[in-house]
């Protein structure tokens, strides 16, 4: 009699249980660096050629990963002497979707490694002094920046002014001192509230009424014009005494002088030798002992509500010692051109140190180089201001002392630097780890997911990428069973083994080990990927 063979279909219910290996670690703590762009590159040189948007440079990350932190170095390339190829309006948009995460870009930033702008924004800086003055313009430049170079030029002259002094002169014509006599000693008064300036006297004129000389000329012999800085407010009848204690300067004392009618008035063209202080009055005097040409009637009228003479004369001797004066305040309509002296200091970085200084009205500008002494300054200046992505800046003095009224221009600022920003707070985001989370592609496995970074320039220059840092986890997940066997429904004789096996693998490299279990309970010993019952 033949045995029945007892065939058992069954459920599997032996299982795997993968885990971590000692000591445990799940996906929050497990950590994954990375240090190089896309195509294991450690650093990046982006060139522009031009005005652009670059885009070979990447970040390759594996799927799935999710980003706690990252940084990236940003650094300047410095190009040949005299080169302004420099990256201008900087701007790094991780994934190029047209929203920049880093820019170098703002009033008076200037290019990416070469400051050529003042704290305005412009290539220049002017200054404007009164007397006994100083000013100061400023530039930006980043606080931890190495200096390879700097130089500005500086012009500028002392102020020409052209005063027409307030108050007199009311159509009335007087001929004194040009229409009048051949032999005169003549002076005039104005006093400091009606210039309001001060300077080298470079012009004096005064008005002529229409048909007393328009266009005429006329010439003086052993002409003087004397001019006086005098505390006097009125004039009297003793010329030398209208002085006020003060020694009067001969400006022109020649043998024969013409003077002429030019836009109106009747012109004496001294050397700028006589300074006008405008706290004080201003006296002119002329005297001369012949005249021959155009008899000059001058505009001359009373000034309301004032009193002191304003004019003396004497019409018959020109070396006479007294002279009339007028009742009034009668005046004279004058014109008087000022031009200051030039006495000028710079401390280019408010050190008290004088780096250059000049007397000369005529100079002819200076170009200075403190490429050494602003690496100096940087190391100790105080940050001024830190923008939004976290660069400090100071903004350098230029500074510049003038005892007499003027202004100066700064131009040609070039300042060549060495300087390398780190990437990694973004303004109104967070962090770049936050930026570059949202650009992963979340699904698990194994592929690599690459996210570009568009750098924009709007002008020629070159950048280098560096020192990128990723620091990542892979999400909270189990293993991928490829294969197992025997099937999830299996015969099995009675009597007899059966080998279960399980093939897996983890996307992201973690070490794992294996225990089975046996209607829940744990198979002593059993850790490999096979195991028989």
């Amino acid at each position: 009699m033949r045995r029945p063979l007892y065939v058992i279909l069954i459920a599997m219910c032996m299982l795997p249980a993968l885990q971590a290996v000692t000591p445990p670690m799940t996906a929050e703590n497990i950590t994954i660096e990375i240090s190089w762009f896309a195509g294991g590159k450690k650093s990046s040189l982006v060139d522009f050629p031009s005005a652009g948007i670059d885009e070979s440079t990447a970040i390759s990350i594996q799927t799935g990963l999710s980003i706690d932190d990252a940084s990236m170095d940003i650094s300047t390339v410095p190009q040949s002497p005299g080169s302004k190829s420099y990256p201008k309006n900087l701007t790094v948009d991780f994934g190029g979707d047209g929203v920049p995460e880093w820019q170098w870009k703002g009033r008076g930033w200037g290019d990416w490694g070469r400051q050529d702008r003042f704290i305005s924004g412009t290539d220049n800086s002017t200054l404007v002094f009164g007397m006994d003055a100083s000013n100061t313009t400023y530039f930006y430049m980043p606080k931890d920046a190495e200096v390879l170079g700097a130089n500005c030029t500086i012009n500028g002259s002392s102020t020409s002014a052209l005063v027409i002094p307030a108050g007199g002169g009311g159509g009335s014509t007087n001929v004194f001192p040009f229409g009048s006599g051949t032999s005169v000693r003549f002076q005039w008064l104005y006093l400091p509230g009606e210039i309001n300036t001060g300077g080298m006297l470079a012009k004096a004129g005064w008005k002529v009424q229409a048909g007393y000389g328009i266009g005429g000329s006329a010439t003086l012999s052993n002409f003087k014009f004397k001019v006086c800085n005098t505390t006097i407010t009125g004039l009297t009848t003793t010329f030398d005494s209208n002085y006020g204690g003060a020694t009067p300067v001969t400006v022109i004392d020649a043998a024969s002088y013409q003077i002429s009618e030019s836009n109106g008035y009747v012109w004496i063209d001294p050397p700028e030798t006589f300074y006008y202080d405008n706290s004080k009055s201003l006296l002119m005097e002329v005297s001369f002992n012949n005249r021959v040409g155009t008899s000059f009637g001058l505009n001359v009228g009373t000034i309301p509500g004032e009193s002191g003479s304003r004019r003396m004369w004497n019409m018959g001797d020109y070396q006479a010692s007294t002279g009339s004066i007028d009742g009034n305040a009668y005046r004279y309509e004058c014109s008087l051109e000022f031009v200051s002296k030039l006495d000028m200091s710079v401390d280019l970085l408010n050190d008290s140190t004088i780096d250059f200084q000049t007397q000369d009205k005529d100079w002819p500008g200076v170009n200075l180089e403190f490429g050494q002494e602003l690496d100096g300054y940087l190391d100790t200046a105080e940050v001024n201001f830190t923008d939004v992505y976290g660069n400090d800046f100071v903004a350098v003095p230029l500074r510049i002392h003038m005892l007499y009224s003027g202004k100066m221009v700064f131009s040609g600022l070039s300042v060549t630097y060495a300087y390398t920003a780190t990437i990694k707070n973004i303004f109104n985001v967070g962090g770049l780890a936050d930026v570059l989370d949202e650009l992963q592609d979340p699904r698990q496995g194994t592929g690599n997911h690459t996210i570009p970074i568009a750098l924009m320039s709007e002008s020629a220059g070159q950048v280098r990428l560096s020192n990128i840092y990723l620091k990542m986890h892979p999400p909270a997940h189990a293993p991928t069973i490829n294969s197992f066997y025997p099937a999830a429904v299996t015969v099995v004789k009675e009597n007899s083994e059966l080998e279960f096996g399980i093939d897996f693998v983890d996307w992201y490299g973690n070490p794992t080990s294996i225990k089975w279990f046996f209607d829940g309970e744990e198979q002593p010993g059993a850790t490999g990927t096979t195991i028989t019952r």
